[in-house]
């Protein structure tokens, strides 16, 4: 019982408290907003295969912006963690002014693409005219999202950054239920509402993203935390700092671009294996998240809690941290494989989907848990340690390569040159995470990702 102790640093109540106060709320959050959100995507897999795939389509370019603004604000999170550490506020909150100009930029331009090339960006991933035809409603009505995101993403992660976790874990909460709530109401047309189907769907996100924004602003205002009560300029000043955090921010937002390519690519390849196949792997999406909550808030957690101690340059505390952080996401792993099996059917069962497309998830789902200890490790290196330690090169090269000259081509492989069955496609992901477990061992021990920020 020593060993284990020793091994995962039981006796550390200090760090342990570190991990519950940052990553608690994080699994909170997530957890409350997957549940949400799965009520969310069961009342539009009620409309069947063709809406599920149209849905599933149209969020993978919500999926790209996304993934974009999160490589932004990731870096704002890593250098306002070690600001954090130092109680640096004005730097912290400069860091927030250079996120907001990045996706704000980010947001204008992919909302103008959604109401004037909608049915190009479908078409890249789909030829079934009918999947095209819904999604192109749902993209031209959820685009006005992509306006309000970079406020909610940057205030958000910047706050949690300052271990401030309160505020956004509630208004996220918050806007998911409104989110389910309006769902309810415009698709299927309840207390007065006419039936709108997937239009509902994306009005109801609209609305949602109104109530966390405005909700997020005013009780961060209210509360006056030091992000807000400090006069520092947002936008302007401290010379040459903008070029240190765009050195660090680069490689974060090239590695999230390649990254969100990588998996439209993947998201491209089963397109083209047919629409069950493309339902199939929309729902797969979902329970996939069931797997990975644990390990996105412990990789999240690991930014503000090894950067916190490398900003005060405790960096022998930071790697010990960091160890214990990568023992426990892969332990982890283990228990959430074959937890994900015995709940994924269930959920599975309340989908109006095709028996295939359910073999398919369920094929999917057995080949998760043989992935999952090597996906936990490699996220929590990825999102977690080596973004806490501005190791950002690193990281790019790890994970695009891997994505680029792994991933892609053995799905390409296994799809349409050996052509293995569709419920077999999704295990030739796994050489890929095995390369890139090895090389992020090698990076961690050898200690090059630890850099303090300034």
């Amino acid at each position: 019982m020593s060993r284990i102790s020793e091994f995962y640093g039981f006796q550390d109540k200090t760090f342990y408290r570190s991990v519950f106060k940052v990553c608690l709320p994080i699994a909170v959050q997530q957890t409350i907003n997957f549940t949400l959100q799965l009520v969310d995507n069961i009342m539009v897999g009620s409309l069947g295969d063709t809406t599920i795939a149209a849905v599933a389509l149209a969020n993978q370019v919500s999926f790209v912006i996304m993934i974009l603004n999160m490589g932004l604000c990731a870096a704002g999170t890593a250098f306002a963690s070690q600001h954090w550490g130092r109680g640096d506020v004005p730097s912290i909150r400069r860091t927030l002014g250079l996120v907001l100009e990045g996706t704000g930029v980010m947001g204008i331009l992919f909302f103008a693409l959604s109401q004037l090339v909608p049915e190009f960006l479908l078409s890249i991933f789909s030829s079934d005219a009918a999947v095209i035809a819904e999604g192109t409603i749902y993209l031209k009505a959820v685009g006005y999202t992509f306006l309000l995101q970079p406020i909610i993403l940057s205030v958000g992660s910047i706050l949690r950054s300052m271990e401030e976790l309160k505020i956004p874990t509630v208004t996220t909460v918050l806007g998911v239920a409104t989110n389910c709530v309006f769902n309810y109401l415009m698709i299927f047309g309840k207390l007065g509402f006419p039936v709108m189907g997937v239009a509902g769907a994306a009005y109801a996100t609209n609305i949602a993203n109104i109530v966390n924004c405005t909700v997020l602003l005013l009780w961060t205002y209210k509360k006056k935390v030091p992000l807000v009560t400090d006069h520092s300029p947002l936008f302007r000043g401290m010379p040459g700092y903008p070029v240190r955090f765009l050195k660090r921010a680069i490689p974060i937002l090239g590695n999230e671009a390649l990254w969100a390519g990588a998996q439209t690519v993947l998201v491209l390849i089963y397109a083209r294996l047919g629409t069950q196949m493309s339902a199939a792997m929309g729902i797969f999406n979902v329970l996939e998240r069931i797997a990975l909550l644990f390990f996105m808030a412990l990789s999240n957690g690991c930014v503000v809690i090894v950067g916190k101690e490398l900003g005060q340059e405790h960096l022998n505390t930071a790697f010990t941290y960091a160890t214990r952080l990568r023992r426990l996401a892969i332990s982890a792993a283990f228990i959430m494989g074959p937890l994900v099996n015995i709940i994924g059917p269930m959920i599975l069962s309340l989908y109006n989907a095709s028996e295939l497309a359910k073999y398919i998830v369920v094929c999917n789902l057995f080949t998760l848990a043989i992935k999952l200890p090597f996906e936990a490790h490699n996220f929590m290196m990825a999102v977690g340690v080596l973004r806490a330690g501005g190791d950002t090169r690193f990281a790019f090269v790890m994970d695009s390569g891997a994505h680029w000259v792994l991933n892609v081509p053995f799905l390409l492989l296994g799809a349409f040159i050996i052509q293995a069955p569709l419920q077999w496609v999704f295990a030739f992901t796994l050489p890929a995470d095995l390369i890139k477990m090895y090389l992020g061992w090698r990076r961690f021990y050898s200690r090059k990702w630890i850099n303090v920020l300034r």
